[in-house]
Formats: C-alpha cells, structure tokens, sequence
C-alpha cells in the first residue's frame, strides 16, 4: 500500500507535536499541564494523530464500499482511544512522574511513524500477485515456451 503525503505529514506532525509538549512539561514542570501552550499541542498532536490514521485506514481499504471505509476509520479511532484510555493509567502506576502521563502519546506516536515508515517505500514490496496475474504470466510462458 502507497501511503499518502497527508498521512506522512500527519504522522510526523503528530510526533512532533507531542515530542514539543513533552520538552516543554520536561522543561518547566509537571504543573505545566494547565499551561495553554501545553494543551494547544496536546490537541494538535491529537488532530494530526488522528488524521493520519484516518487516511491511512481509508487509503488501506481503497475499493471498498464507503461504508465498510467509514466503520473502519471509526474502529480505529475507538481502538486508539482505548489503548490511551487502558494504557494511562498503567503507564502513571509504574513510572511516578510526568513521563508515565505522556509514554502512551510516545508509543501511539511510534507505532503511527513505523507503519507509515514501512508502506512509504517501494509500493510492488512484498505485494502478492492476483490471480489474474499468475494466470497471465502462465500462458505468456505457454506461448514464448511452444
């Protein structure tokens, strides 16, 4: 799968975004949570996060009815909110310091970078042949053959 410019910008927006928010926690303190430049880039790290897997899910599942596309943009951002809901509060008990707060952005952020990362390279990489191909190359083999 080709991944789209907006996904990749939106993925390395979103890295960045959340990274900038981490610095500036890390740099005045954890009572920089109610800081409005903190939240501004916690929810523009979050617009992007979001847009990117959005367009990656609907570019993933290009040729399906819309429908089917919708469902699965909605899944995926039910499955990404879950993981932060679930991992949070895990990752606040281990680590006692801002850092827990933040380690679920950082892995979402990651994982977001990777996948993009790994289906922005070349788009015929580890794509089966169809059916239709297999087929093709057969009686081309047939015919140069006999």
């Amino acid at each position: 799968m080709k991944i789209s410019p907006v996904t990749t910008a939106a993925a390395i927006a979103a890295a960045l975004f959340w990274a900038s928010k981490a610095i500036a926690i890390g740099a005045f303190g954890r009572d920089s949570y109610d800081d409005p430049v903190a939240s501004a880039l916690f929810l523009l790290g979050l617009l992007s996060f979001f847009v990117a897997v959005v367009t990656l899910v609907w570019r993933a599942l290009r040729g399906r009815h819309v429908g089917l596309r919708l469902l699965a943009c909605i899944g995926a951002f039910v499955v990404t909110a879950g993981f932060s809901a679930v991992t949070t509060p895990l990752f606040e008990s281990l680590v006692d310091s801002w850092v827990g707060a933040e380690l679920n952005l950082w892995i979402s952020a990651i994982v977001l970078l990777a996948i993009v990362a790994r289906g922005s390279g070349d788009p015929g990489r580890g794509r089966r042949r169809s059916r239709y191909q297999d087929v093709t190359a057969e009686r081309a083999d047939r015919v140069a053959g006999g």
